[in-house]
């Protein structure tokens, strides 16, 4: 009798376990059809980052195309970008983290009037006015060093303006500020290898972070003591590494633009009288004497300094006059051995 009972209260047991199972299984097939479904933000069909919200996910796109500092609707991401569906069982983020995985695989465009050097972006604007009233700006920028031009200052480069998809950091608002982000080259990396970022008015800390695809957390590590929330117009600060330095996919560094100009001058130069040596057999070995003394000439000549962006290069001969040709001066020599 015990031996059935105790069969009894096994198969009770086994029964309560494999029911319990079941019953679990249904819970979480139930769960996982009836769960609230979350929006991945995917790149080249790769998922960057899941939100709660449809929103949520299209809000963060957004906010990634505004780091740019442009209108919105002015900016294009050169891969696919989607919002799609996921499984209510992936993990989400919030939109600041979201924002910056978005911008870590992507790479911004804006379709801008760009100033090109042999094919490679200098400095854009949104108008095809802004591009030419630069390049002639930006030809005149040297001329006012020289006292006389030689000729009208050229480009060393390929020089063309173009409408072009473009990185939104080349894109400048005035003539002026395209003029000292191509010539005075605030961003450009250091000696020291670093990158160095002016700050100018309206720019915050989390707006230069966002620029660079860097954060401010890490800047402040780059920065040491300097406070980045109270940052100053004119304040350099340190914003990356040079593997680091502006956009990963597309770096906006501009273009190298380099102005000739030619520094005209004219003068009057004396020419030295050739000199004549005549041996002489009625001398002395050592001794001479000046037959004739020979007369100085004199010449027009007319030159040009070259310069580059400001800095002297070489110089050339433009034209040459003989005004009064040089007399030779003659010397006699003595050959006569002596006893």
């Amino acid at each position: 009798m015990n031996d059935i009972t105790r069969l009894k209260k096994r198969f009770a047991l086994e029964r309560a376990i494999y029911i319990i199972a079941i019953l679990a299984t249904l819970f979480a097939w139930h769960r996982s059809v009836t769960a609230r479904p979350t929006y991945a933000v995917n790149v080249n069909d790769k998922q960057v980052a899941c939100l709660v919200s449809e929103t949520d996910a299209k809000a963060a796109v957004e906010e990634a195309k505004k780091s740019a500092g442009l209108d919105p609707a002015d900016i294009e991401f050169k891969e696919n970008v989607e919002v799609k569906k996921a499984p209510g069982t992936e993990k989400t983020v919030d939109t600041k983290t979201a924002v910056k995985a978005i911008l870590g695989k992507v790479t911004l465009r804006t379709q801008k009037w760009t100033v090109t050097a042999d094919g490679k972006p200098v400095v854009a604007f949104a108008t095809e006015k802004e591009a030419v009233d630069f390049l002639d700006r930006a030809k005149m920028r040297f001329a006012e060093d020289v006292k006389y031009l030689a000729e009208e200052p050229q480009f060393k480069d390929k020089i063309a303006a173009q409408e072009m998809g473009v990185n939104p950091a080349f894109v400048k608002r005035s003539v002026n500020e395209g003029l000292e982000f191509v010539f005075d080259r605030p961003n450009e990396p250091t000696a020291s290898g670093t990158g160095i970022h002016v700050v100018k008015k309206g720019e915050v800390a989390s707006k230069i972070a966002a620029r660079y695809g860097t954060t401010v957390k890490e800047m402040k590590k780059l920065n040491g003591p300097k406070n980045l929330a109270k940052l100053r117009i004119g304040d350099k600060i340190v914003v990356a590494k040079p593997e680091e330095d502006g956009n990963k996919k597309d770096p906006a560094k501009p273009a190298k633009l380099t102005v000739i100009v030619r520094d005209q001058r004219e003068s009057v130069e004396r020419i030295p009288p050739e000199v004549i040596k005549v041996s002489s057999g009625q001398m002395y070995a050592g001794k001479t004497y000046v037959i004739s003394p020979g007369k100085a000439g004199k010449r027009r000549i007319k030159t040009a300094a070259v310069y580059e962006n400001g800095v002297k290069k070489s110089t050339e001969v433009l034209e040459e006059e003989i005004l009064t040709k040089p007399v030779p001066r003659q010397i006699a020599i003595g050959i006569k051995p002596r006893r």
